[in-house]
């Protein structure tokens, strides 16, 4: 097994919405963060359309060493998941819609208390104000969204139109392109159009010198009495076996509000369920 010779304050888990917000607030702090992302790089024109090509469609790593595509499924009792593999995680195939909870789902007594509404919408400012997020343009004629209106007005609903994550009118950031109207969204957008996180969180963190490092999947974590703890994983291209280190003070980090792993629900299970056997 190889052994990184360079030691971070941070290791982040996961470049998804929870692992690139955490990289980049960290970064902002001065810390020094590696973020592992089991999944590659996907720029525009990347995203595989082709059904036929499975291995590039599907995650079916370590089953299948060379299924190393865009989406994972799983299957459990009553319920099957997506997941996103690649550098943004699950920002490349969402629909891009940005919807607040209304104040109502903050009054079920299961909810934790401080957390209402009042309290997010500051945090939910701050990711609409990175993402860019804006209604489709009133001056576009789409066939649905005319059927929707009148639906709801036949019905006497309120209708509106929800904020997206999209470049619609012009680029939100460099390298980016306007919306086409393909409807390819959940596919991964190969037009540039979207605004994922590899164009805001992830570039925010890259420029504060956070490091991000694609086909490397974390096995387990361990800690070590000498430097704090020792992070393991492989490339998913080679096999190789590697480790990396983290300074002692990392806890310290962590304490300040700041979170050590992303995962998103499913890969967290099963590599929780993993570590507490090692």
């Amino acid at each position: 097994m190889s052994r990184d010779n360079m030691y971070y304050d941070a290791v982040v888990i996961g470049s998804g919405f929870g692992g690139s917000i955490s990289a980049l607030r960290l970064s902002e702090k001065g810390q020094k963060v590696l973020v592992l992302e089991r999944g590659k790089k996907y720029s525009p024109g990347d995203f595989p359309r082709d059904v036929r090509q499975t291995d590039n469609l599907l995650w079916r790593y370590p089953k299948k060493r060379k299924s190393l595509g865009l989406y994972e499924l799983n299957f459990f009792s009553g319920l099957g998941t997506v997941t996103a593999s690649g550098l943004g995680g699950g920002s490349l195939i969402y629909a891009n819609v940005h919807i607040r909870p209304d104040h109502k789902v903050f009054e079920d007594p299961r909810w934790p208390a401080p957390f209402n509404r009042s309290y997010l919408d500051p945090y939910y400012d701050k990711v609409a104000t990175k993402f860019d997020v804006k209604p489709v343009p009133p001056e576009w004629d789409l066939p649905k969204r005319n059927r929707f209106r009148a639906a709801a007005e036949l019905n006497q609903h309120t209708y509106f139109d929800p904020d997206e994550a999209a470049s619609w009118l012009k680029p939100s950031r460099p390298g980016q392109s306007i919306c086409l109207r393909c409807a390819e969204c959940e596919f991964g957008c190969n037009h540039g159009a979207k605004n994922t996180l590899d164009f805001n969180y992830i570039s925010d963190a890259q420029k504060n010198g956070a490091v991000f490092q694609i086909n490397s999947l974390v096995s387990h974590i361990a800690p070590d009495p000498k430097n704090g703890y020792v992070v393991y994983y492989e490339n998913t291209e080679t096999g190789e076996k590697r480790s990396v280190d983290t300074l002692p003070d990392l806890e310290a980090a962590l304490k300040e509000n700041f979170k050590e792993y992303e995962l998103y629900v499913i890969g967290a299970i099963a590599f929780f369920i993993g570590k507490k056997a090692k």
